[in-house]
């Protein structure tokens, strides 16, 4: 196996956990919401749940960030397409993380000070607070998914 084959292995496994399991989490609050007619008993599996899922999706993320890194110094010099699509594609990561940094650290916290209520008892600014974290969450995935397929226009132009 050439070092080539073997960076783009590492770099896909993590690629894979970091978007993977978004894909998993974005179908598992759903389930995980109605899971518990005690809206608490809910949350406290929700904020469980997604506590872990960020410990193993920011790790993936940074072995991404290093295997993509690794990959791109064993490219000899390119310049032109690749480089437009290298450039691109590190935007839409910087991006997506954003997205998914503002939906875990500032819109989450921001909801778990809210008492846990029903979907019916919910207060609007809670409402727009849970419409504006599904939203960032989306936008994640979405780029996470588009950077995804920069990754193979990138490969495909070596």
């Amino acid at each position: 196996m050439s070092e080539t084959s073997l960076a783009l292995w590492v770099h896909l496994i993590f690629v894979s956990i970091w978007v993977g399991g978004q894909v998993v989490v974005a179908f598992l609050v759903p389930t995980i919401r109605r899971s518990d007619p005690d809206p608490a008993g809910a949350r406290r599996v929700l904020t469980a749940v997604t506590r872990r899922f960020q410990a193993v999706a920011w790790s993936a993320l940074v072995g991404a960030l290093f295997s993509g890194i690794w990959l791109i110094l064993l490219q000899p010099t390119q310049t032109g397409t690749w480089a437009r699509i290298l450039f691109e594609k590190l935007t839409v990561i910087v991006l997506a993380a954003l997205a998914v940094a503002a939906h875990a650290y500032w819109i989450g916290p921001q909801l778990r000070q809210e008492p846990a209520v029903t979907q019916a008892e919910t207060p609007p600014h809670v409402r727009r607070l849970r419409t504006l974290s599904g939203i960032s969450a989306a936008a994640g995935l979405l780029l996470s998914l588009l950077a995804m397929w920069l990754g193979i226009r990138l490969f495909l132009a070596t």
